[in-house]
């Protein structure tokens, strides 16, 4: 199958490193630069031995996969069955406005992680188009990893069950079989994109953490997480969790809650959030913190993640009241406006959509409204 993965951080170098044996993979970089050290046509891999292409069942493993490049987006997206979106969520907007100018009927493209309803902003370009591709929304990542090099990852765990949505609805069962196809048995189906959006635990993970040890990542300390996702951190963590499952229930929607992620995706017992931490800490291992101000776990997680829910709460009449002190603490911490950087939110607008009308749209008839921008 031909596979294009756009981007080429650690997500989508993970995703080349599993699917690279089995499939012809294309790797493309919005910046370009990305794909320096790649144009040689090999992804050296290290880490857990699972999936396609690679010695599965090995606990460890040090191998190459056959990549490919290209340097445009028209050229990475011609002919290609599945095109996989794993840039970072800043970057989400723009690559998708991009894509609907290229993508053709027939092609299926996998947004991984699915971040704010972006789903719905390719569906409506489109639309526009009259263009009609499976768009996949999933839940979280098949794997998490660290890119180790320009042309290097290093892959860390893989989730053994995961969510993931179509639009429409009545696609889901064609995206499931697509993508076990792909990564293998560990998909789940979620009601619609909205679910998915909300399905989204790394801003509640994240952001109360990355909070609770400024002073750390300002300084440059080394430090690792789950051992510090415990007591204060966690309880504050569960409160920000419990604000985003009552704005899915507002909704009509079941989502996993942070506890049933980490049992789903690391094994961990069901039980309090921080036994859970420590239980990880234990027997995983913790990947290290952050140590920089300038990470994901604030400058995409807060408005990509916390500020979405927030005003998923407002349109549902859901308090978010962490949510909303999370985000206020985070702007007052980087001098920066993070409730106004999420580009997909500021496409879609669903709050001048109104509930009834996105509902009716996330359920297959995506023409039925049009993106402002």
């Amino acid at each position: 199958m031909k596979v294009t993965i756009l981007g080429t951080g650690s997500i989508a170098l993970a995703s080349a490193a599993l699917l690279g044996g089995q499939h012809h993979v294309t790797l493309w970089s919005p910046s370009g630069r990305g794909i320096a050290g790649l144009e040689a046509g090999r992804l050296e891999v290290s880490g857990t031995g699972v999936g396609a292409g690679l010695s599965s069942g090995a606990d460890t493993l040090s191998t190459s996969v056959a990549v490919h490049t290209a340097p445009g987006l028209a050229d990475a997206l011609n002919g290609a069955q599945v095109v996989i979106v794993a840039v970072p969520a800043y970057g989400h907007a723009a690559v998708l406005r991009a894509c609907a100018a290229h993508l053709v009927t027939g092609q299926s493209v996998f947004l991984m992680p699915m971040l704010s309803l972006g789903g719905l902003l390719l569906a409506q370009r489109l639309a526009q188009r009259g263009v009609a591709c499976l768009i996949v929304g999933f839940g979280t990542t098949v794997m998490t990893a660290r890119k180790t090099g320009p042309a290097a990852v290093r892959l860390l765990a893989r989730r053994d069950r995961l969510e993931l949505a179509a639009l429409p609805p009545s696609d889901t069962p064609r995206a499931l079989a697509l993508a076990r196809s792909l990564f293998g048995d560990r998909f789940a189906a979620q009601s619609d994109l909205l679910a998915i959006s909300l399905s989204q635990t790394n801003p509640v993970a994240h952001v109360p953490l990355a909070l609770a040890n400024l002073s750390r990542m300002e300084k440059g300390e080394a430090w690792t997480q789950y051992d510090h996702m415990t007591g204060a951190t966690a309880r504050m963590t569960v409160a920000l969790d419990r604000e985003r499952l009552a704005v899915a229930s507002a909704f009509g929607l079941k989502v996993r809650s942070i506890e049933e992620h980490f049992h789903y995706s690391f094994g961990a017992p069901l039980m309090d959030f921080s036994g859970q931490c420590l239980w990880v800490h234990a027997n995983l291992g913790s990947p290290a913190g952050p140590v920089s101000l300038d990470t994901r776990y604030i400058t995409e997680d807060v408005p990509f993640g916390l500020v979405f829910y927030a005003r998923m709460g407002r349109m549902a009449g859901v308090a978010t009241p962490v949510a909303d002190g999370c985000i206020a603490l985070a702007n007052a911490a980087y001098g920066r406006r993070f409730d106004q950087d999420n580009d997909l939110l500021a496409a879609i607008a669903p709050e001048s959509i109104g509930i009834d009308a996105l509902r009716k749209t996330l359920a297959g008839s995506p023409g039925a409204i049009s993106s402002k921008s």
